[in-house]
C-alpha cells in the first residue's frame, strides 16, 4: 500500500518539473518539501511540524504558487486540510518517512541535470570564481597579519643593535636566546609566534647565541642553556619572570606581564 502511495506521490513530483521551466525552481521546491518531510522524522511527536502552513510566505510561494499538484501530492501521501493548515494524520507517517530517501535521490540527479546546462555551468563557474577570490582574501590577509607580526619579532646583531631595539625601546620586550640547531628553542618559538599575533604592543627580540657579534650580550646575562628568556620594560630587566629551557608555563606568565606594562 505503502509503496503504491509513494509511486502515486512520485508522479506529482513529476508534474511539478514538467511545470515548472527552470530546473532552478524545481529543485528549491524539491528542497523545501524534503525539509518540511525530514522535520517530520526527525521530531515524530512534535505535533507542530506535522501542520503546513499554506499561508507561510516561503511555503506559499515556494510550493503551492509554483506547483498545481502540491495539495493533490500532500493528500495522497496522507495530510488533510484543515482551514489553511495540511496536517498528517499519525497512521500517515511512515509514508512521509519513505519518501525522504525517493526525494532525496530527485533532488540529486535534478542537480546533475542542472548543472550540464548554461545556467548551472555559470552558477558553478561564478561559484568557483567566489571560492578562488575568497581564498585570494584569506591569503591577503594572512600575509598581511603575517608582515604585522614579523615587524613585532625584532632581530638582534651586536651590543649596539641590543642597546637601541631593547634597552632604548619604550615597550615591553621579551628577548629570546636561541640557536638555530636547538629544538627546544624552535619549539618555544612557535609559541611565541602563536601568541605574537595577539600582542597588545609588547615586542620580541630574538639573540642567535652562535653569532660571534652576539656572545658579549650572552655573557652579561649569564646564559648557560638555550632557551633563555628575558623580559626588559624601559631599558630594565624585569628579573623575576627569567626563565631557561622549555617552559610554556613561564611563557604565559612573562606574556601576561608584559601586556599589563603595554
Amino acid at each position: 500500500m505503502a509503496e503504491s502511495i509513494n509511486q502515486k506521490a512520485l508522479e506529482y513530483m513529476e508534474n511539478l518539473e514538467e511545470e515548472t521551466p527552470k530546473f532552478k525552481d524545481v529543485i528549491e521546491t524539491e528542497e523545501l518539501v524534503l525539509k518540511l518531510f525530514e522535520n517530520i522524522a526527525n521530531y515524530p511527536l512534535d505535533e507542530k511540524y506535522k501542520k503546513i502552513k499554506t499561508t507561510n510566505p516561503k511555503i506559499e510561494s515556494v510550493i503551492f504558487k509554483r506547483w498545481q499538484k502540491a495539495s493533490t501530492f500532500l493528500e495522497t501521501v496522507g495530510f488533510k486540510k484543515e482551514g489553511e493548515f495540511y496536517i498528517l494524520g499519525d497512521s500517515s507517517l511512515g509514508n512521509v518517512v519513505s519518501l525522504i530517501n525517493e526525494i532525496r535521490n530527485r533532488i540529486k540527479f535534478n542537480y546533475e541535470v542542472y548543472e550540464q546546462t548554461d545556467e548551472g555551468m555559470s552558477e558553478k563557474q561564478a561559484k568557483e570564481k567566489q571560492i578562488q577570490l575568497n581564498l585570494q582574501q584569506l591569503q591577503k590577509e594572512q600575509a598581511i597579519k603575517q608582515q604585522a607580526n614579523a615587524s613585532k619579532i625584532i632581530q638582534i646583531n651586536g651590543a649596539s643593535d641590543f642597546q637601541a631595539k631593547v634597552l632604548n625601546s619604550d615597550k615591553p620586550v621579551i628577548v629570546d636566546f636561541y640557536a638555530d640547531w636547538c629544538p627546544p628553542c624552535k619549539k618555544l618559538a612557535a609559541l611565541i609566534e602563536t601568541e605574537i599575533q595577539n600582542s597588545n604592543g609588547w615586542l620580541v627580540a630574538k639573540i642567535n647565541g652562535d653569532n660571534p657579534l652576539n656572545k658579549p650580550i650572552s655573557a652579561s646575562h649569564q646564559v648557560s642553556g638555550i632557551p633563555a628568556i628575558f623580559l626588559y620594560h624601559k631599558g630594565q630587566l624585569v628579573r623575576e619572570f627569567s626563565f631557561t629551557g622549555f617552559n610554556p608555563m613561564s611563557l604565559q606568565k612573562m606574556i601576561q606581564k608584559a601586556s599589563s606594562l603595554c
